[in-house]
């Protein structure tokens, strides 16, 4: 480990996690995890609290009410981070939920998919091997065979929210610059969508949430898989690149996404 924690590693049901978080007293989630109340009655309360404590149990990381020390300190660096990405992933199988936290030099992944989380400590060294965790969390697809092509961010948002098929993808595309050739990839390319996700930073200072501006778009197409990315040009407008969503591709606009963050960097 990078870190100074001990390494933890549990496979728990949601309200597990959701017990964990109530023994340790936090009052805060990510809200990528969607951990907010889960029970509208104080008996199921009490009956999904006594499930979960049995779950912990067996498991070996609540003893007498008391949680592991291990899991203790990944649960406090998920709660009270000092830096954070996290990652909704939107597919035909539903939504899969990344948070990935730092604090000092420890760090703690969160994958929850349904009514299933995963919480373990994992080894940072920097944005590098920060974007390739998170990369790996979307999984393999074949990047779509297109070029890089650039735009104003707010132009382009405001411009592909209308459109609702290839044509005018590529319409939209070809009337902002884009090469029609490309403009005409791309077109077919969003018009036929299976899957989407968000990548977002943050980082929490005095009690502040400071957030990326932007977000990191992956979208999984039948023509392969596009990434949209935020840079900040020399006038201090952001603008978006679309390219080819190959893993080195995702990896650098993530890196990017880090540096739009005040402190410009992951690490402390």
């Amino acid at each position: 480990m990078y870190g100074t924690m001990s390494d933890v590693r549990a496979a728990l049901s949601v309200d597990a996690l959701w017990r964990v978080g109530e023994l340790l007293d936090v009052q805060t989630w990510p809200a990528v995890l969607d951990l907010r109340a889960r029970h509208d009655t104080v008996e199921a309360h009490h009956a999904a609290a006594t499930r979960a404590e049995q779950e912990l149990a067996a498991a070996g990381l609540v003893r007498h009410g008391a949680v592991d020390d291990a899991l203790t300190l990944a649960v406090r660096t998920v709660a009270d981070p000092e830096s954070q990405c996290e990652a909704r992933i939107f597919g035909a199988d539903g939504i899969r939920r990344v948070s990935l936290t730092r604090r000092g030099l420890d760090h703690v992944l969160v994958l929850r998919k349904d009514e299933s989380i995963t919480i373990e400590t994992v080894s940072i060294d920097g944005t590098a091997t920060l974007a390739a965790r998170i990369a790996a969390c979307l999984g393999p697809a074949e990047p779509a065979d297109v070029g890089a092509v650039s735009a104003p961010t707010a132009e382009l948002a405001s411009r592909l929210d209308s459109c609702t098929d290839a044509g005018e993808f590529a319409d939209t595309l070809s009337a902002i610059g884009v090469d029609r050739r490309e403009a005409v990839v791309y077109g077919a390319a969003f018009a036929e969508r299976h899957g989407y996700a968000e990548i977002v930073a943050s980082e929490f200072v005095e009690g502040r949430t400071q957030q990326s501006s932007g977000s990191v778009a992956v979208y999984e197409t039948v023509r392969g898989r596009v990434v949209a990315s935020p840079s900040w040009s020399p006038d201090g407008q952001m603008w978006t690149t679309l390219s080819a969503g190959s893993a080195h591709r995702i990896k650098q606009a993530i890196g990017l996404l880090v540096e739009t963050l005040p402190n410009r960097r992951w690490m402390p």
